[in-house]
């Protein structure tokens, strides 16, 4: 309940402050209110050493076709609709076990663990790490792939 004059003055700058920032510094600042994003996966890089089986990945926002035609689809490219992403699932990979539970011992020669695929689509969840900044995230199982 706002009581005094100086109270109502701060409240009404701080609404008018928030009205003047553009729409995408008022959605970004609203990252923690969006319960998750459908995107689609559009790269990865490899992150470095020690880190094994661990991609930072970079994605686009998406959207899904009308009632009748079930399709997704990016929009137009908009800073607010790019970002990176890590996926939790391979938060706890090693050169012994990569998630959800694969022992890298057993995967046959010629077969690796491989970065979820460029074009996948995903739902991405607001994080934030230690130092409070903000961080996209999914989870989904890598594949193992190679050659017979």
């Amino acid at each position: 309940m706002i009581q005094t004059h100086s109270q109502r003055v701060q409240a009404t700058n701080t609404a008018q402050m928030a009205a003047a920032l553009p729409s995408e510094s008022r959605a970004r600042a609203q990252i923690d209110t969006v319960p998750f994003i459908c995107a689609q996966i559009t790269g990865y890089t490899a992150l470095p050493a020690p880190e094994v089986n661990r991609w930072l990945y970079t994605w686009k926002q998406a959207n899904i076709g009308s009632t009748t035609r079930y399709i997704f689809s990016a929009p137009a490219v908009e800073p607010w609709y790019l970002g990176d992403a890590l996926n939790v699932t391979e938060a706890a990979n090693t050169t012994t076990f990569v998630g959800p539970g694969v022992n890298p011992a057993n995967i046959p020669a010629g077969f690796s663990v491989k970065p979820v695929a460029i074009g996948m689509y995903v739902l991405l969840f607001p994080g934030r790490r230690e130092d409070g900044s903000p961080i996209w995230l999914f989870a989904v199982e890598n594949a193992i792939d190679g050659v017979c």
